[in-house]
């Protein structure tokens, strides 16, 4: 088994959270404002626009988080500057850290929203399915040494071809590990497996954690948008956004293929299939 342990370091685009927050209380007005229309409880209209209001209201509360930190972060050191340079430091990390929350926030919203209503083309090539792992564990090194965790890559002199957009592709993985890695226990494990499967003509990057794992029930829904498991309050820490495992399954539909999870009595295992490039 091959342990990677290099860092490959990340930048953030530019800021653009006031102004969702803002398009987000003027979306939730006009649908307050709106008029109800006529149905049964239960139609398949009313369960539509309940779906979209707790979307809005779930999407508003994600993007105030993150804002009212650097807020209060942001006064503190404006108004009552610590006299202490650590603890400035400090601020200022937090105020970073939030700033890159909400960027890769609005970033995985962005993506959704293209793939959801297909507004750019699709445009598959042969890929390597494990540039995309080694991108996804390199690009995670900081947060697992944060938490300790070993991150381990298996059958990477054996990856296979697979076909797709390579982008993609290497953002559902990306995902996938950043998931194990934030529900994993500090001090844990996670395995990060490719294959291939010839007779079926599939390859699969398979991410087995030691974590928390999912509830009973919860093994279709974690898949939806916001989905977030349950967890003690300082359990686990960076929170996720509850997009990840979202986009990691349309990439999988865009691409013919499929995301599974599996529970385990200490952990999850997920695994991605995509079609072999012949």
């Amino acid at each position: 088994m091959k342990k990677v342990n290099r860092e490959r370091k990340s930048t953030g685009g530019p800021g653009g959270g006031i102004g969702l927050l803002e398009s987000v209380r003027t979306e939730m007005a006009r649908r307050e404002g709106a008029p109800r229309k006529s149905g049964g409880t239960h139609s398949p209209g009313r369960q539509k626009d309940e779906a979209r209001r707790r979307y809005v209201s779930t999407l508003a509360h994600e993007v105030r988080a993150p804002l009212a930190a650097i807020r209060n972060y942001s006064d503190v050191l404006l108004n009552c500057p610590p006299a202490d340079e650590e603890q400035r430091r400090s601020f200022l990390k937090a105020i970073a850290e939030e700033s890159d929350r909400l960027n890769r926030l609005l970033d995985e919203l962005n993506l959704l929203e293209k793939i959801e209503n297909d507004s750019e083309p699709f445009r598959p090539t042969p890929a390597d399915l494990g540039d995309a792992a080694t991108t996804a564990v390199l690009g995670l090194h900081p947060l697992a040494a944060r938490k300790r965790i070993e991150v381990h890559l298996d059958g990477l002199d054996e990856a296979p071809l697979v076909w797709g957009e390579p982008n993609l592709i290497a953002r559902a993985a990306t995902a996938l590990v950043e998931n194990a890695i934030k529900f994993s226990l500090p001090g844990g494990e996670v395995k990060v497996t490719l294959s291939a499967d010839f007779a079926a003509r599939t390859a699969s990057l398979t991410v087995d954690d030691q974590g928390i794992g999912v509830s009973d029930g919860m093994e279709q829904r974690i898949f939806e948008k916001f989905a977030q498991v349950a967890v003690p309050p300082d359990e686990i820490s960076p929170r996720g956004s509850g997009i990840g495992l979202t986009l990691t399954r349309l990439i999988a539909e865009r691409h013919a293929g499929r995301v599974t999870l599996v529970r385990k009595e200490r952990g999850s295992v997920f695994r991605l299939e995509l079609p072999l490039c012949t």
